[in-house]
């Protein structure tokens, strides 16, 4: 190719693609980048640095794929939707078969087997030459060995389990017919469950005629009576702070609670209810009037010391306008929006970041975030569905020209189906690194430390590559020539001539 020639070929690839702005140098983390594309059949990049290799490959995109990171020591690979695959380098596996309904895991210590929602199996090692496992067929057996509490449950016909349902222990016989419950020194008998039932032991006591009569008293912790359920309903308690709490009420007209530190009440709930507290840790104040329309809680925690560490404050005219602040030692919101499309939202983390975002939705949405530990300021900005960038906390940015999904999408998605909806697409690392595409990869760029390459409609290359050197190629190799270190080859119907 001519001088004339090669220059007319670089500045029609400068016209299509903007401005690559990657500096100059090689960081010592980068050794090489190489990537193979043959869109849609396959696609394959490999990043080599100083912790290992990323290997990512599709192929017959988007049904195949493969993932290896030698520096996490991990791999993985799917056959969507049928199959996916992975694991660690030493003893880790995990098989999805027709996710979610197949999934085998296992490793040295945990064995995982699930046929959702039919078939489960689940056995641990102990370390001692014990096996913690449990299998269950549903809806007929579940068998647990743990060696402390072992439970077996067939179906409706028996069951006997432990820690489970709120109870200590829970026994039954042809469900609904009997059921036995357990909780510290007082058992539960229910017949024809709820009909009929009574309890006794610790010195309590409990006589259910369900709807129409019932009561139950457990010394030191509660007594409750109702008749004719749900209508009315009376019962005493202590609560986590030793105060006896008077609940009662009329179901669902009114229900009041009354105690030394609490008081509330409300009627037709949730459409009107108020609540006031007031003890050693806490300050709450709630008042609906009516719920949604009118909402206000005030709720402040304290330490042992009585100083506020937290608490949260809510104020909502609905549809109108809503404001919520929440605190605690870690991390702060403070929200408001003016219609349900309006908002504006702040969030702080200690010691990480603080980030500010207005949102006008779906169609605008700004976003600031100042990074604590970089001393970054970071930006986002989505014109939906026509615009949207974004900076990460390491530095750089992405962007996309008309992207219509308005959520935020993971890493995998955006590789495999961006090419669906995304017009322009532009990412740069810290670095300065990255890559430019047009119309999926019909036109793409990407340039590295010591990596580029340029695509136009899959058929007119131009590589700079450790392993190839630099080049061009029509058509993947049909013509194409290379120079390196070893000299200059030509390629003609995939044949090499030269050094």
């Amino acid at each position: 190719m001519s001088r004339r020639s090669r220059f007319a070929f670089s500045f029609a690839l400068a016209v299509v693609f903007l401005a690559n702005d990657a500096p100059t140098g090689s960081p010592l983390a980068w050794a090489g980048v190489t990537e193979e594309d043959y869109f849609p059949i396959f696609f394959n990049r490999t990043i080599a640095d100083s912790s290992g290799a990323h290997v990512e490959e599709d192929w017959v995109w988007p049904f195949g794929r493969f993932d290896r990171n030698d520096e996490k020591r991990k791999w993985a690979g799917a056959l969507r939707p049928i199959l996916s695959w992975g694991g660690d380098f030493e003893d880790e596996r995990f098989y999805r078969i027709l996710p979610p309904l197949g999934l085998f895991n296992r490793s040295s210590r945990v064995v995982d087997y699930r046929i959702q929602p039919l078939w489960y199996y689940s056995c641990e090692s102990l370390g001692d030459g014990e096996e913690s496992w449990s299998n269950r067929l549903f809806p007929f057996f579940t068998i647990d060995n743990d060696r402390e509490e072992p439970s077996v449950n067939y179906s409706l016909l028996y069951g006997h389990t432990f820690n489970r349902f709120g109870v200590d222990e829970l026994e039954y016989w042809l469900f609904p017919l009997a059921l036995k419950t357990r909780s510290r020194d007082f058992v539960n008998w229910s017949l024809l469950v709820p009909f009929l039932g009574y309890g006794y032991g610790g010195k309590g006591s409990n006589v259910r005629f369900w709807p129409f009569y019932g009561h139950q008293v457990v010394p030191g912790q509660k007594a409750t009576k109702f008749i004719a359920w749900p209508f009315y309903g009376h019962q005493l308690a202590y609560d986590e702070e030793g105060d006896l709490v008077e609940t009662w009420g009329c179901l669902p007209l009114y229900v009041k609670i009354d105690s030394p530190r609490r008081t509330g009440w409300s009627f037709l709930w949730p459409f009107f209810e108020k609540s006031h507290v007031d003890s050693p840790r806490r300050r709450y104040e709630k008042l609906s009037a009516p719920y949604p329309f009118y909402h206000e809680v005030q709720d402040t925690r304290l330490d042992k010391d009585g100083k506020r560490n937290g608490g949260e404050n809510t104020r909502t005219y609905f549809p109108f306008y809503g404001h919520v602040d929440k605190e605690d030692r870690a991390r702060r919101l403070d929200a408001e929006c003016w219609t349900p499309l309006l908002w504006r939202i702040d969030r702080e983390k200690a010691g990480k970041y603080a980030s500010s975002q207005r949102i006008f939705f779906p169609f605008v949405w700004l976003k600031t975030t100042r990074w604590s530990t970089t001393l970054k300021t970071a930006h986002g900005l989505k014109l939906w569905p026509f615009f949207n960038y974004e900076e990460s906390e390491r530095g750089g940015h992405h962007l996309r020209v008309f992207d219509p999904f308005w959520l935020r999408r993971e890493r995998d998605m955006d590789r495999h189906y961006s090419v669906l909806y995304t017009v322009y697409e532009r990412e740069r690392d810290e670095r300065g690194y990255g890559f430019d595409q047009i119309l999926g990869k019909a036109m793409y760029a990407c340039r590295y430390a010591d990596y580029s390459r340029t695509n136009i409609l899959h058929l007119i290359q131009a590589f700079d590559t450790p392993d190839l050197g630099r080049g061009w190629s029509i058509a993947r190799g049909l013509v194409g020539k290379s120079t390196s270190d070893w000299g200059t080859r030509w390629k003609l119907f995939w044949l090499t001539i030269g050094e």
